[in-house]
């Protein structure tokens, strides 16, 4: 699950600065910097998945879930995105999911981190 949960990590990273590029043609500039915004999520995700061979096998499993999760879901929001193009640029949307990913994250840890105290 390990192996999957990093392919699918790195998928997740290519496939959102793909789509964000996709969706427009800002200045080089900004699609570094939105693009390394855009991918912050994912590399969180490829960090706790190098750090979890130490962790108890509910938390792995979680966070292989949760991998999973942020990734079908930001992926397709971004294509949902560049498929019905809104009235305005569109940035909003690469510009809120991260941090919402980053809340996520934090939380569905926090849940798990309790649950593995209590048991």
């Amino acid at each position: 699950m390990r192996a999957v949960s990093l392919i699918l990590s790195v998928a997740g990273a290519a496939g959102s600065v793909t789509l964000m590029r996709y969706g427009g043609n800002p200045p080089f500039f900004l699609i570094v910097l939105i693009g390394a915004w855009v991918i912050s999520p994912f590399l969180i995700l490829i960090w706790a998945n190098i750090v979890s061979k130490r962790w108890a096998l509910p938390a792995q499993a979680t966070l292989y879930y949760t991998t999973f999760a942020i990734t079908l879901v930001t992926l397709a929001i971004y294509l949902n995105r560049i498929m019905s193009p809104p009235r305005s640029t569109g940035a909003f949307v690469f510009v809120a999911v991260p941090p919402v990913s980053w809340i996520l994250m934090v939380v569905v840890a926090r849940i798990t981190v309790s649950r593995l105290r209590k048991a």
